[in-house]
């Protein structure tokens, strides 16, 4: 296991981000050799690929409602250093895993024949994707054990493995697709069949070299047969963090079957174009994705660890590192994006329909960037549902547009495409303002009770100019604290005490002791806030007038006192006499 609460974060998070995107470069080559090859079979067979390739969405949209669950849970263990935990979700994990991929593989295989004949531009588009989804559907669900024994791996920073066998897959896919398509050597030809089972074949493979891996190699994670009975507690914690995260991959799932229906009435070379221009997108996107993946056990390990500024520098880290990223790729598809879509089609219908596409949408790439990040960081935290309503806001805002505008007369697709910038612009926004509420709301300021001692204490002495003294032991602030009950504040960032202010009274003057804030949280108005509430609190007691005490060693600290209104007190000397 390794620990992500120690050592730099932008260093463990560019560390991480470069072997998952050594693992999403090779799983880009696949994807565009794929669809090179299958290219070559013209563009009904592009289509059908494309049809029946959007079933993928599905999948995606269940294993990510397990990959998050099982990724958040065991990170927040990890960070807290509670293996047995750790454990249990992992063989949790693992069996849901299979519950659901056995549960899918029924549904889809009754569903198969018409939902290609619903999606399919005509017959023979129909009839190769049933073909393709024949095998390429086993291969999916096999999908499922292998993300919960990956996302594991992730959650406890381990990259590496899950890395190798996923370019090892990736790399005898690559190798098997022609083969099989095309019936080089003994191989017989499958067409695009041949390039479902070329895919069936290398996750298989994955499958049971991850397995091996757990079995022999690692030991903070181990299959135990006793924690396979399903635990509903551990079930229901992750989909409360999953589901919403999976519901979002159902929304694009929707906002793609809702482009393929607008765009229908173009003919295949249509979907054709669509087909190429978002798997070429999607292949741009692999490295941010890879980014997402790496932000989101950096985050859960420190936010279970309640290392709460270590969270906040992975937030800003990731979305400098996505926004420039971003900022290249758009570059990249926006001036010559027909060379991308020419490499896999010559038909010229084809390239013109896809080059358009992927220029306009090139657009919302640095946004589309932001959200994954930010989207990441909520998972991090286990809190998913933000993100799931700002999926839902921008589909709202674009579906009902994009249905009226395809039936007005002199509609072209790309009036499409450019509703579906501005609904990722306005997404991005409405996560980056859910992401500011929620840092700050977990910023929050409360009572102080004698459990926040220790933590209190600890902060209080990392700081210069502030003293503990005779009376500062934990008896006695619990005996300040009951002859002032309510008046003293803590501030808290989650669970992390970040600041602290006792207060009291003598029946006639107010007095404020030790009032502190974490050095990572000053300059953001938390000491203010403490001070006005606990200002707030003798206020109401009926007290008057509040008396502080300074230590002439702490500049910054007489600073703050007269900022907020306080005067020394001319011909004062503080006495105190040791009883």
């Amino acid at each position: 296991m390794k620990d992500l609460t120690q050592g730099s974060v932008t260093r463990h998070l560019l560390h991480m981000s470069a072997f998952l995107a050594m693992s999403m470069v090779v799983q880009t080559l696949y994807l565009l050799a794929d669809l090179y090859w299958v290219g070559h079979l013209g563009k009904e067979a592009i289509a059908a690929v494309g049809v029946a390739g959007n079933i993928t969405m599905i999948v995606l949209a269940l294993t990510q409602m397990l990959g998050v669950g099982t990724t958040t849970l065991i990170s927040h263990a990890a960070g807290r250093k509670d293996q047995p935990q750790a454990e249990l979700v992992f063989n949790q994990s693992f069996v849901m895993s299979i519950v659901i991929a056995l549960g899918l593989g029924v549904v889809g295989f009754l569903l198969r024949p018409a939902y290609c004949e619903w999606l399919s531009a005509d017959p023979a588009t129909a009839s190769l994707a049933k073909a393709y989804l024949l095998w390429f559907l086993p291969g999916l669900l096999l999908q499922f054990p292998l993300v919960a024994l990956g996302s594991a791996l992730r959650a406890t920073g381990i990259i590496k493995p899950a890395v190798g066998f996923q370019v090892l897959s990736v790399l005898l896919n690559i190798v098997l697709a022609p083969l099989l398509i095309f019936g080089i050597g003994p191989w017989p030809k499958l067409g695009v069949t041949g390039a479902a089972l070329a895919t069936f074949i290398s996750i298989l493979v994955a499958d049971v070299l991850v397995v091996i891996y757990f079995e022999k190699k690692y030991h903070y994670l181990r299959f135990r047969f006793p924690l396979f009975n399903p635990r509903p507690k551990v079930w229901g914690g992750m989909l409360r963090i999953g589901v919403p995260a999976g519901a979002e991959f159902v929304l694009l799932f929707v906002y793609i079957m809702l482009v393929y229906a607008i765009i229908r009435g173009f003919g295949p070379a249509a979907q054709a174009g669509f087909g190429v221009g978002a798997r070429v997108m999607q292949a741009l996107f692999l490295p941010v994705v890879a980014l997402s993946f790496a932000v989101s056990p950096l985050v859960g390990q420190n936010f279970g660890g309640r290392h709460a500024d270590r969270v906040r520098h992975a937030v800003y880290s990731a979305i400098g590192i996505a926004s420039l990223m971003m900022l290249a790729l758009t570059l990249i598809a926006y001036l010559v994006p027909a060379a991308l879509i020419g490499i896999f089609s010559s038909d010229p219908r084809v390239i013109a329909f896809g080059s358009d596409y992927l220029r306009i949408v090139s657009l919302n790439f640095v946004s589309a960037g932001i959200v994954f990040t930010t989207s990441s960081v909520f998972q991090g935290i286990g809190n998913t549902l933000p993100p799931l309503f700002s999926s839902m806001t921008r589909l709202i805002l674009f579906a009902l547009p994009a249905v009226l505008i395809s039936r007005t007369p002199g509609f072209e697709i790309r009036h499409v495409w450019y509703l579906s910038v501005g609904s990722i612009i306005l997404q991005m926004c409405v996560n980056l303002l859910l992401l500011r509420h929620e840092l700050r709301k977990r910023l929050e300021i409360r009572e102080f009770f004698i459990n926040d001692y220790d933590a209190a204490l600890e902060m209080w002495q990392r700081l210069e100019g502030l003293e503990i003294a005779e009376g500062d032991d934990r008896e006695s602030v619990a005996q300040f604290l009951a002859r002032n009950p309510g008046l003293s504040r803590v501030a808290t960032d989650g669970s992390a005490v970040v600041g602290v202010a006792l207060c009291g009274h003598d029946g006639r003057r107010g007095h404020i002791y030790h009032l502190a804030v974490d050095p990572a949280y000053q300059g953001r108005g938390l000491g203010k806030r403490l001070l006005d509430e606990s200002l707030a609190g003798l206020r109401r007691i009926g007290v008057k007038r509040v008396i502080i005490m300074v230590a002439d060693n702490n500049p910054s600290g007489r600073e703050f006192w007269k900022r907020s209104g306080y005067e020394e007190i001319p011909g004062a000397v503080a006495m105190g006499i040791d009883l």
